[in-house]
C-alpha cells in the first residue's frame, strides 16, 4: 500500500482514537485466593479470561474474604481472617493499603454507604464506622456466640442486611427499625439483593445445607437455586458470591472441593467454570469492579414513596414485622383456628424423615395419628415443624391422610384422602412452621397423616410436639415400626371443606361436607347452595359479603327444593359449636354427558332475622366417568 494511500487510513484510524480512549473499561470479576502466606487477589472479564493480579497482598494477610469494591473512592475493601482479625482497604492498583479497623472477634464485611461509612461484622456484633475507622458505632448485637455473615448495605433505600440467629435481619442504616426479613435459615454466610425483581439471596453455610437460596423481599416462597452435593449430606465449601441481574446470573466461589468460580444464572441452572484456582489456593471472597449492584427505590404499592418510609409514616403496616407492607403481601398475618396444635419443641431428638444413608433400615416415613369428635371436622391445612437435612434434589416430601384401617393401630394407605408435598427449612435449632393446603372434610373416627420422602436423597427431622394424645409412629425401609412421641403438627380448620372432590358417574357416591361456621354462629340457620358456572364474581348479599357462587340452573334449582337430591341437609341449623354435615348425592350410571362438569359449593349463614351474616368459602365437586 502507497503512503498515499495510508494517508486516509492514517486519518480515519486517528480519529477512532479519542472513541478508544473514552469507551468504557468491559465489567470484570475481581476475586481473593488463600493459602497459608500465599494470598491472592485477581481480576479477569465476566467470560473467565484475561485473568491478572492487580496488585499483591502482604503475605501476613492470607485469609481474604468478603472482597467488595468502593466505586466513590475507588477502593478495594475486605476482610482478613488470619492471625489479628482486620478490615483492610486499598486503591484499586493495591496503593494505600491500610487497616482500616481491627476487631477482637471473627471479621466479616465490609459494605459501604452512600456516606463512605463501613459496615462489618465484629464476631456476634454488627457495626459501623466512618470511612477512616473513627466513630464505632455497635448496631446489633445477636444471640448467637459465633460471627454474624457478611452485612449487605443497600444504599438506595437506606437498609443493612445481615444474617443472625438463623434468619436474615434488617436495619436502617443506624440500626433503628429492625425487621426479620427471612427465617429458618441455618447460618447465612453472605447475602445479595435484587430489590427490582423482588428478591433476596443468600449463602447457607452449615455443613449439612450449604447452598445459595433465595427468597421474596417479604420472606415467602424460600427455594434453594444452588446445590452442589445434593445427593449426600455434605458442605461444597461455598464461600462468596455475587448477582448480576442485568446479564441473569450468579458467580459464585467454592472453596471446597473444587476451587473454583462457577458462574450460573439466576435460578442456579446452567453452570459453566470461569476459573480453576492451582498451586494449593482457594477461591474466596468475590465482587465486581463496577460495586455493588444499586438497587432501586422499594415501592410495592406503587405510590411512588419508598416502602420503609410508608411504614415510619403508619401510611402502611406490618403486622409480621418483615419490612414488606402488609398491603403487598397476599396473607401477611393470618389467624388460624386449629382443631390439633401438639405445638413443636425442637430440643430433643427430632422423628427421621427419609433417609440418612443407602440402607434400608436407616430410611423411614412418618405417621402421626388423631381423632376426630362428632359431628366432624372441616380440615383446611396442615403445619409441620422440623428441619431438612439434605435436600437432595428439590422434591422435598409428601404428607397424605388416611383413614384408620379399623385396627386403631394402622392407617388404611389404599384409601388417601387428600396429599400435599411439602418442603422444611434448615434450622434444627429453631422453630419453622410450614404449611400445605389439606382440605378434607373428616367424619367422626381416627385418621393418619404419613410423612414420606419423595427421593432417596431426601433427609430431614420432624419436630417432636409439646403435647398430644397419640403417639407418632415411624416405619423403615424394612418394614419395621416404632413407636415414639408426637410430633410437631397443627391442623387448621376451614368454614367448608368436601371429601372426596371427584366422583364417578358409573360408580355414583357421596361427597360429604362439614361446615364449621364458629362458635359465635351456634344455633343459627344456615344454607348450603351450588352453582356449576363457578366461583367468581359471586352473589352480592350486602354490602359487605359475597357468596361465592354464580347464579345458574342448579342453583335455581337448590333454592326451590331445600333439601331434596342432590343435596341432603342443606338448610339446617348449625349446632352449639357452630357446626353441620351434609351430603352431596350421585346416583350410580349417571348420565356420561356429565364428563367433566364442575359443582361449587358454600354456604351462607342467617341471622334470627334471616338476614345474611356470614358466607363460606367455596368447595368443588368434579365429575369423572
Amino acid at each position: 500500500m502507497s503512503r498515499t494511500r495510508l494517508a486516509p487510513f492514517a486519518v480515519a484510524l486517528a480519529a477512532l482514537v479519542p472513541f478508544a480512549a473514552s469507551a468504557p473499561a468491559q465489567t470484570q470479576i475481581v476475586f481473593t485466593e488463600y493459602a497459608f502466606n500465599n494470598p491472592k487477589i485477581k481480576a479477569m472479564d465476566l467470560n473467565g479470561q484475561n485473568v491478572f493480579e492487580p496488585f499483591t497482598i502482604p503475605t501476613s494477610f492470607w485469609v481474604p474474604l468478603d472482597l467488595t469494591f468502593d466505586v466513590a473512592s475507588g477502593q478495594f475493601l475486605w476482610a482478613d481472617y488470619a492471625g489479628t482479625n482486620r478490615i483492610l482497604r486499598a486503591q484499586s492498583n493495591g496503593a494505600g493499603l491500610t487497616t482500616v479497623v481491627t476487631t477482637s472477634g471473627g471479621a466479616r464485611g465490609p459494605r459501604v454507604d452512600a456516606q463512605g461509612r463501613l459496615y462489618y461484622v465484629d464476631g456476634n456484633t454488627l457495626r459501623r464506622v466512618n470511612a477512616n475507622g473513627s466513630g464505632m458505632q455497635i448496631l446489633f448485637t445477636a444471640q448467637q456466640s459465633f460471627p454474624l455473615g457478611c452485612p449487605l448495605v443497600d444504599a438506595t433505600n437506606g437498609h443493612v442486611y445481615v444474617g443472625a440467629d438463623g434468619t436474615i435481619r434488617r436495619f436502617d442504616l443506624d440500626g433503628s427499625h429492625p425487621k426479620t426479613v427471612v427465617t429458618g435459615i441455618s447460618i447465612a454466610r453472605t447475602l445479595q439483593l435484587d430489590v427490582a425483581n423482588g428478591f433476596i439471596y443468600w449463602i447457607d453455610t452449615d455443613t449439612i445445607t450449604d447452598h445459595i437460596a433465595r427468597a421474596r423481599l417479604d420472606g415467602t416462597q424460600p427455594s434453594v437455586v444452588i446445590d452442589n452435593t445434593p445427593a449426600f449430606v455434605q458442605s461444597p465449601g461455598m464461600n462468596g458470591f455475587v448477582i448480576d441481574p442485568a446479564s441473569d446470573s450468579i458467580v459464585y466461589s467454592d472453596d471446597l472441593f473444587s476451587d473454583h468460580i462457577v458462574r450460573t444464572k439466576l435460578d442456579g441452572s446452567n453452570p459453566v467454570v470461569l476459573y480453576q484456582s492451582t498451586g494449593g489456593l482457594s477461591p474466596s471472597g468475590l465482587t465486581l469492579d463496577s460495586g455493588p449492584v444499586v438497587q432501586p427505590m422499594a415501592d410495592c404499592n406503587g405510590n411512588g414513596i419508598a416502602d420503609a418510609t410508608d411504614l415510619v409514616s403508619g401510611f402502611s403496616q406490618d403486622c409480621n414485622g418483615n419490612g414488606f407492607p402488609d398491603e403487598c403481601e397476599e396473607n401477611p398475618c393470618p389467624t388460624p383456628t386449629y382443631f390439633l396444635d401438639h405445638g413443636s419443641n425442637p430440643v430433643p431428638p427430632s422423628r427421621t424423615l427419609g433417609c440418612s444413608s443407602t440402607a434400608q433400615n436407616t430410611c423411614f416415613d412418618v405417621f402421626q395419628p388423631f381423632d376426630v369428635p362428632a359431628p366432624g371436622v372441616s380440615l383446611g391445612s396442615l403445619e409441620l415443624d422440623g428441619w431438612t437435612a439434605n435436600y437432595g434434589f428439590g422434591s422435598g416430601f409428601t404428607a397424605t391422610l388416611f383413614p384408620d384401617d379399623g385396627s386403631g393401630q394402622f392407617p388404611n394407605e389404599s384409601a388417601p384422602i387428600v396429599a400435599a408435598a411439602m418442603q422444611f427449612r434448615f434450622n434444627p435449632n429453631t422453630i419453622n412452621w410450614v404449611t400445605a393446603d389439606f382440605s378434607a372434610a373428616l367424619l367422626p373416627g381416627r385418621y393418619w397423616v404419613r410423612l414420606t420422602a419423595n427421593e432417596p436423597a431426601y433427609h430431614a427431622g420432624v419436630n417432636i410436639g409439646t403435647s398430644g394424645l397419640l403417639q407418632s409412629k415411624q416405619r423403615s425401609g424394612l418394614g419395621t415400626w416404632f413407636t415414639g412421641s408426637p410430633i410437631a403438627m397443627r391442623l387448621a380448620t376451614t368454614p367448608l371443606a368436601a371429601s372426596p372432590p371427584q366422583l364417578s358417574l358409573a360408580a355414583g357416591g357421596i361427597q360429604d361436607f362439614v361446615l364449621d361456621a364458629g362458635l359465635q354462629h351456634a344455633n343459627k340457620a344456615y344454607w348450603l347452595l351450588g352453582c356449576v358456572t363457578g366461583s367468581s364474581p359471586g352473589l352480592p348479599l350486602n354490602s359487605q359479603l359475597t357468596l361465592p357462587l354464580n347464579y345458574d340452573a342448579y342453583l335455581l334449582l337448590l333454592l326451590q327444593n331445600p333439601n331434596a337430591p342432590p343435596l341432603l341437609n342443606a338448610f339446617a341449623t348449625l349446632d352449639g359449636s357452630g357446626k353441620s354435615t351434609a351430603q352431596f348425592t350421585l346416583p350410580s350410571n349417571s348420565p356420561p354427558i356429565l364428563v367433566g362438569l364442575t359443582f361449587h359449593h358454600a354456604y351462607v349463614v342467617l341471622s334470627p332475622t334471616n338476614a345474611p351474616e356470614f358466607v363460606s368459602n367455596a368447595v368443588v365437586l368434579e365429575l369423572a366417568p
